[in-house]
Parts: structure tokens; sequence; C-alpha cells
């Protein structure tokens, strides 16, 4: 079992995708919990029309509600950091603090979404563990760069990465 992750949402969202991205995640040995909804109206760019993803895990999250837990907010909003044009996802290892969107993960099939949630979810934590990027084309810590590199990335840990998870328990 790895790392516990506290969920918070930001924005309505379809809870039989939570539901089912949340059983993926257990079967593949991450215990997540829904702790609560945040609310954040910062870090918007009028210019580009999307939310700064560093931003929101810094300045829209009560640090007085986390616990020793990792924390990963979930968010239908589109999120871009200044390098590049969007992200699915950020952590910020100082605030121990991830953002995953679904605004580029959609799918008609509730369930093609979940596994993409889930998978954004690991990829995410596995940064907030001290992970970087993996080679390993079916590790959940592979870089992606468009919605297919999700589809095509396992929802587990590769051999090495999840060694080095679960040394940093």
């Amino acid at each position: 079992m790895f790392h516990p992750v506290d969920i918070f949402v930001l924005d309505e969202m379809d809870t039989k995708v939570l539901e089912a991205a949340f059983y993926r995640a257990f079967n593949a040995g991450v215990s997540t919990k829904l702790k609560g909804i945040v609310s954040c109206q910062t870090g918007f760019d009028d210019l580009r029309k999307q939310w700064r993803a560093d931003v929101l895990c810094a300045g829209c999250f009560d640090h007085s509600r986390l616990t020793a837990h990792m924390a990963v907010i979930i968010t239908n909003r589109d999120l871009y950091i200044p390098m590049l044009s969007f992200v699915f996802g950020l952590a910020r290892r100082d605030v121990n603090v991830a953002i995953v969107s679904l605004f580029r993960l959609e799918d008609e099939h509730h369930q093609v979404v979940a596994d993409r949630l889930a998978k954004e979810i690991f990829h995410e934590t596995g940064h907030l563990s001290g992970l970087n990027h993996c080679i390993n084309s079916s590790c959940v810590m592979r870089y992606s760069k468009t919605i297919s590199d999700v589809d095509l990335k396992g929802i587990d840990y590769c051999y090495s990465c999840g060694d080095r998870m679960r040394s940093s328990l």
C-alpha cells in the first residue's frame, strides 16, 4: 500500500467518475479519501482563458486542512503552467499539494475518464513523493503530452518507481 491521498474537489463534478477513480486507485494500492470541497477564484489568466496550476495549488488550499497525507485537488478547470500550453496536473512538493484537471481527460465513457483520472492522481502523488518522470512506457510516471499518452501508459508504477515509492513511506 502506498501513501494515503486526501482528495479535495474544486468545482462540481460527476460523482460516478470520482467513485470509479477511487475504486481503481484502491485496487492499485492507493488509499484515497474524499476530504472536502475547496473554492478558489485566483489564478485565472484572461488572455489564455486558463487557470495557472501552480497558483491554484499554492493559493487556493487551506493548508490547515492538511493531514500527514498528501492532498490532491481535482478540478474541471483548464490548467496550464507558463512553459506549457496545458497540463493534466501539477504537483507542488513545497506545499505537499497536487492538482489534477478533468478538463482534457473527458470521454463519453465515464470509466475511461475514471481510469485517466486515477492515472493522473497516481502520477502527481508520485511527484509529491519525489519521483521524476520515467522512461518506462507502461509506468504511470511516464510523461504524458497528449491524451493518447495518458491512455497508453499503465496505472501502476514500474518496479523501479514502485520501489522508490515504497522506500519513501
